[in-house]
């Protein structure tokens, strides 16, 4: 055999007994029910469509990058798309593709150790009947530019961080989310963002933000919410409420529970509250914006045209001013005055019923004389 034959010989075995890398080193993969078990970069190379009873893909390392590569994954039956069940994860890393048909897009379960960060960015989701994205005791989760839609109404949330055993930091932005339940809900998070978001007729409340502290809730759009647009709850406390627009929300514009305090309500605008949803609208039991905390502070809110109250203050020691209420109780039905002793606001464009709350009477409001 030839020096160049023996050389090329070589190079052939070589050449199979190597495992398939694809470009920059991304481990391909092209089977469903695919299990991550090294740490590295992965990417997905032809669409994937799954059975009944596992994930599509399982990823148990702890740093990943996960690259759909703009292809499909169909759950078919499968109950979760990817699943992040690793004991500890640091890093994971989900991007840039579909993911169509199963009941959980992307979850990591309860019942694991706290993972560290979490990013799922640059997806498409669609008809994910329970809650779409999951992420359960996460401390660093990340969603960002994710569109999320329903043919149906779903019984589960667009997206939710929940668990009890850490207080968690990240960022929920620019996703829009069509036709879930909740369309985002966060529970016990401390200097959270949800920003920039676009949620379309929910089933239940647009943004549910529950016993959170110092979190900020900006520049949301939410329509046609079946409940509240947004609701702070649960002693969710010294968070900021700025710059959303609410518009029909079924029950209430933005709804600041009775036991959340210090919070500040400033720049949202807020209108048809009770005519949009699948309740029966103009029954006179939607208020644009209700606060039923203490301490909080509402400013420069413009709340009109909604169906029963304007600005309804039903906690105590809160504060507000330059705030603009048009139009409310249109029908003209009088349950705002009807149901509240409104005190020295005029109902139904404004309502005080909290002892200790005060203006410095530069809101853009009727007054009584």
């Amino acid at each position: 055999m030839s020096k160049v034959s023996r050389i090329a010989s070589v190079g052939l075995v070589l050449l199979v007994t190597l495992p398939a890398l694809a470009a920059e080193g991304r481990t391909p993969i092209w089977l469903p029910g695919t299990t991550i078990t090294s740490d590295g970069r992965y990417v997905v190379t032809r669409n994937l469509t799954g059975g009944a009873g596992i994930p599509l893909i399982d990823i148990r390392a702890d740093r990943v990058d996960l690259d759909l590569n703009g292809f499909t994954l169909d759950g078919a039956g499968a109950d979760t798309a990817i699943v992040i069940s690793g004991n500890q994860p640091t890093e994971i890393v989900i991007r840039d593709g579909l993911i169509v048909g199963c009941p959980r897009a992307i979850e990591r379960p309860a019942g694991l150790p706290v993972a560290s960060t979490i990013v799922i960015e640059d997806l498409q989701i669609r008809d994910a009947p329970n809650t779409a994205i999951y992420l359960y005791d996460v401390e660093n989760p990340v969603v960002r530019r994710v569109n999320l839609t329903n043919s149906a109404d779903a019984v589960g949330n667009g997206i939710e961080i929940d668990g009890p055993a850490v207080f968690k930091n990240g960022i929920i932005e620019h996703n829009t989310i069509r036709s879930f339940f909740h369309g985002i809900r966060v529970v016990r998070a401390s200097a959270f963002a949800i920003r920039h978001n676009r949620i379309e007729t929910p089933f239940g409340h647009g943004i549910t933000v529950d016993r959170c502290v110092g979190c900020l809730i900006e520049k949301n759009t939410i329509s046609d919410a079946d409940n509240d647009g947004i609701i702070l709850w649960a002693q969710s406390n010294g968070c900021k409420v700025y710059n959303n627009v609410v518009h029909r929300g079924e029950v209430h514009g933005i709804h600041i529970g009775e036991d959340c305090f210090d919070n500040l309500i400033l720049d949202n605008v807020i209108r048809e509250s009770g005519w949009g949803g699948s309740p029966v609208p103009g029954v006179g039991n939607s208020d644009g914006l209700i606060v039923e905390g203490h301490r909080n502070h509402i400013e420069r809110n413009t709340v009109n045209y909604n169906d029963r109250c304007g600005i309804l203050l039903l906690g105590s020691d809160n504060t507000y001013g330059r705030n603009v209420a048009r139009g409310n109780d249109p029908l003209p039905t009088g349950l705002c005055a009807a149901v509240f002793p409104c005190g020295g606001l005029a109902p139904p464009d404004s309502c005080d019923v909290g002892p200790g709350n005060t203006s410095w009477v530069d809101n853009l409001i009727p007054f009584l004389l």
